[in-house]
Order: structure tokens, then C-alpha cells, then sequence
């Protein structure tokens, strides 16, 4: 007798306002693969199995999280604005589960969305504040630039507010035992202490300035800046200049028009993370703030 094949549920329950072309369809199971390719077969665009099986027609097939990660970074153009995880057959223990794979798509598309929010309401003066920065980023260092001195280091990140006021004195006995991170709207209120940060990070595509203005230049040694911040911000005083691009896009344009690499940092619209980021970038532990 033939071989009978398996049952699928062909079309798991979809929002009512589903759209074929954009939309993401995440199938977890034993038979992930063969749903794929039914549902693929019938005009859904976006379909990832989760899979350790061969290639499916029309889906990605992936069962590391890299991967899955990096299937739906290709999506930075047009996040899908739904996402619907479907289990079909029975778990595969040696692959992750439904729930860990939620956590890594849902990760990586929340992120997309708050950088094409980003764009849209910024974008303009993104991109004429990082042409007219051109000169001073071609000459700024990447990142990575501080790995070597900085692994292995604790970090201390420095925001603005009531704890900051409270305990500003603390950070004083700690420069040069950690590296100090602040955000550049700290900055004020380190001057006035005393405290000189390692580094200064700034993210906001508005005008910063205010940040910088009457801090002498000794508050700070390095300065770590997105691409698109206010160009007067490229041009402040510091021992060393980094530069540094929040958005894949916005890193992959000044790459092709510096004939280099321009190093992301994940930020998810904040400075603080930013900086955060940045200490993972440098293999800082433990990172606190």
C-alpha cells in the first residue's frame, strides 16, 4: 500500500485583515515543513518552518536561532504587521519550541518596527544631518575599535534623574576602576561633580547641542555618536571620536558611500540601550546601570 500522507490543517486560523504578501506564518512541529508547503503552494508570500529537514519552495526553512534571527532581518524594509505561530504534528524535542521561537521572531520585528517608526518621523533629517557630517565620519573610528581595551571590564552606565543626584559621589570613587558610559544628558551633571566619563553616547537625530554646551571638554574622554546626530555633535572636543549606525539601512547607505563598513549598534530607540549595546560591542562584564 502507498504510503498515507500525514493530515494538515492547510489553513491555520488567520486574522481577518491578514495580508498574504506581508504577513509572517511561523509553523513549529513535525510537520512544519510539509504545512509550509501547502500554504506556500496557495499564495502566502512569508512562511518559515522550523525545520532541520531540506528546503521547502516558496519558505524558509531554519531551526537555529541566527538564522531564524537573520530571516527576519531581511524583512527591515516591510516588517510583517501580523505574525501567527502555528503548531502542526507533534513537538520535536531536539528543536526549539514554539514559545522560544516566538521570543526570538517577535524580538527581532518589534525592533524593525521602531526603526521604520523612526525613519518615517525622522528620516529626512537623518539623512541630511549625516550628509553633512561626511567629512568628520569619514575619519571616525568603529566601535569595535575598543574592544580589545575595554574586555573584561565592569561597566557603569550613567542616566539623568533622582538616583543619579543621590549617587553621583559613588561614581567619583570609581573612575579609573570601571569604565563610565553616560548618555550625553547626564553629561551636565557629571561636570558639576567632578566625574569625568569614558565615554559619552548620543543617539537622537534633534538637536542635542544643549548636552554639550558650557561641559568643558575634560568631562569626557571619548564620544560615541549615531550617524545622524546634529553635525556640531561630530565636531565636539574628545580624545577619540566613534561613530556608530542604529538602523541596518542607514549603516548599509554610508557603507556603500564610505567604501567601509559602518558598525550597527542595536539600540530599539534609546540612548540608554545604546550604550548598554555598546558595552556588549566591547565585552565589558558585568554591564550595570
Amino acid at each position: 500500500m502507498p504510503e498515507e500522507t500525514p493530515k494538515v490543517d492547510e489553513r491555520p486560523q488567520l486574522p481577518p485583515d491578514w495580508d498574504d504578501a506581508r504577513d509572517l506564518l511561523v509553523v513549529t512541529g513535525a510537520e512544519a515543513r510539509l504545512a509550509a508547503q501547502r500554504r506556500a503552494s496557495r499564495g502566502l508570500a512569508r512562511i518559515l518552518a522550523i525545520s532541520d529537514g531540506g528546503p521547502v519552495a516558496g519558505a524558509w526553512v531554519e531551526h537555529t536561532e541566527d538564522k531564524i534571527r537573520a530571516v527576519c532581518e531581511g524583512f527591515a524594509s516591510l516588517p510583517p504587521l501580523r505574525v501567527v505561530y502555528a503548531e502542526r504534528g507533534a513537538p520535536v524535542p531536539s528543536l526549539p519550541s514554539t514559545d522560544t521561537v516566538k521570543v526570538w521572531v517577535d524580538g527581532v520585528l518589534t525592533r524593525l518596527h521602531v526603526s521604520r517608526n523612526t525613519q518615517s518621523n525622522f528620516g529626512v533629517l537623518w539623512a541630511t544631518q549625516t550628509i553633512a557630517s561626511a567629512p568628520e565620519l569619514a575619519s571616525a573610528l568603529p566601535p569595535s575599535i575598543l574592544r580589545e581595551p575595554l574586555a573584561g571590564r565592569p561597566l557603569v552606565g550613567v542616566c539623568p534623574g533622582p538616583s543619579l543626584e543621590k549617587n553621583i559621589a559613588q561614581l567619583r570613587g570609581l573612575e579609573g576602576r570601571v569604565v563610565l558610559v553616560a548618555v550625553s544628558h547626564a553629561l551636565h551633571a557629571l561636570a558639576r561633580a567632578g566625574v569625568v566619563a569614558d565615554v559619552v553616547v548620543s543617539l537622537d537625530p534633534q538637536d542635542c547641542r544643549p548636552h554639550f554646551a558650557g561641559v568643558d571638554a575634560t568631562s569626557f574622554r571619548t564620544v560615541a555618536l549615531d550617524l545622524g546626530v546634529h553635525p556640531a555633535l561630530h565636531r565636539v572636543a574628545g580624545d577619540r571620536h566613534i561613530a556608530f549606525a542604529s538602523n541596518g539601512l542607514h549603516a548599509s547607505w554610508l557603507g556603500d558611500s564610505l567604501e567601509r563598513p559602518v558598525e550597527r549598534v542595536v539600540t530599539g530607540g534609546s540612548v540608554t540601550h545604546a550604550a548598554a549595546w555598546l558595552g556588549l560591542v566591547w565585552g565589558c562584564t558585568p554591564i550595570v546601570f
